[in-house]
């Protein structure tokens, strides 16, 4: 695993945004490096050295899921962890689709944040319980 770990948050409340990055550079392997508050600007001004995008799903000018989409065509090497209040099976289905590799719930953030970036930075998934049982694999 990497020493540090290059994170790039996008989230359209700034007060969460600040309190996030104050909680993860508790962190010394933490990097904050950039902060957007919509899709559009990250994809516009996302940082060279970023390894883990931290990506709320619901904002203003370009959402979550567009962003990522955008991201993911040419940054194959970021993982993307979703952070949102939606618990619809259809949302994870999506998050799935387009190549996130986690996701947590908002009001869980600084329960589980720990948790899910050392599992997408060791190249596992992480996503809620919950979320999961949800699913219904047809073949």
């Amino acid at each position: 695993m990497r020493d540090n770990i290059y994170i790039s948050l996008a989230d359209d409340n700034a007060i969460f945004r600040e309190g996030l990055k104050m909680y993860l550079q508790r962190n010394r392997k933490y990097i904050v490096e950039f902060m957007a508050e919509n899709g559009l600007t990250m994809v516009d001004n996302l940082p060279a050295k970023t390894n883990l995008i931290l990506m709320d799903i619901e904002m203003p000018v370009m959402d979550g899921l567009k962003a990522a989409k955008q991201i993911l065509k040419d940054f194959r090497h970021i993982s993307i962890i979703a952070i949102t209040m939606y618990r619809e099976k259809a949302y994870l289905e999506e998050l799935i689709k387009i190549g996130f590799k986690g996701c947590v719930f908002k009001q869980n953030i600084f329960n589980e944040i720990d948790e899910a970036i050392d599992s997408v930075m060791q190249n596992r998934l992480y996503f809620p319980l919950e979320l999961l049982t949800k699913l219904s694999y047809s073949g």
